[in-house]
């Protein structure tokens, strides 16, 4: 496993710890939880951790402040890398 799909699964699991939003975008954080956790358990890297990547980033929108921002700024950036 590369350094940056090192980076990534530390990333998912930050995400995984995160708790669900009580308004209507919550669902979506769990959506992005069980995608993150596939590529976990999966040990996925590559190009199957790349479309992973942006599976879970098509479903943190609902996901907001600092800590939110920092984290899909560098799911964006490894992503370029993978």
């Amino acid at each position: 496993m590369t350094n940056n799909e090192q980076k990534v699964h530390k990333l998912f699991e930050k995400i995984m710890l995160v708790e669900s939003v009580h308004n209507h975008s919550g669902k979506l954080i769990e959506y992005a939880q069980t995608y993150a956790q596939a590529a976990i358990i999966n040990e996925m890297t590559g190009n199957m951790l790349r479309v992973q990547v942006l599976y879970v980033l098509g479903n943190l929108g609902g996901w907001h402040g600092k800590e939110a921002r920092e984290t899909k700024a560098q799911l964006n950036r490894l992503v370029k890398k993978l």
